[in-house]
């Protein structure tokens, strides 16, 4: 009698144990979304480098009224296309951005993404911090890769904020 006491109060924890983990996790929202969530908004400059030196406000460039403004639909997921404008672009002939254009996500949507996936797909490493209000974008252009000066090869470092 005590054997089956025992046996049974060990199935009891075994079944509990067994179906804890079964379901769903709650509401969990796609990484794509999560990420348009921080990332739909107006960022303005903080700072700009290219290859390591600032060039916010010299060697020609004068970033400091320079805005991106990200927007996108929630819910495309992984293959989604979003949108991006900017405007104040400074005014030296080449520059590193459009004033306008599409993105996707990369392969990692948390950290990368890809500018202008239907032409120069250029690809673009970001950092956004939880609250949405930093954000980060780093991308390598190299002459002949469809720049037509060289004013805008090299490593391109965007340090922004939404107030």
């Amino acid at each position: 009698m005590k054997h089956t006491y025992l046996l049974l109060a060990a199935l009891s924890v075994v079944a509990i144990l067994s179906f804890s983990g079964c379901g769903k996790k709650g509401n969990e929202q796609p990484i794509q979304d999560k990420q348009l969530g921080l990332l739909s908004k107006t960022w303005t400059v903080s700072s700009v480098t290219l290859g390591g030196t600032d060039v916010t406000n010299s060697n020609g460039w004068n970033w400091s009224s320079f805005t991106l403004t990200i927007s996108g639909t929630i819910g495309q997921g992984a293959t989604g296309v979003y949108n991006y404008s900017c405007a104040n672009r400074p005014n030296v002939g080449t520059n590193p951005w459009a004033s306008g254009g599409t993105w996707s996500y990369g392969a990692n949507p948390a950290s990368q993404i890809n500018r202008d996936p239907s032409t120069t797909n250029l690809p673009m490493t970001y950092s956004v911090n939880s609250t949405g209000t930093v954000l980060q974008i780093s991308f390598t252009l190299s002459s002949g890769a469809g720049w037509r000066t060289s004013n805008v090869s090299g490593n391109w470092v965007f340090n922004l904020k939404n107030p």
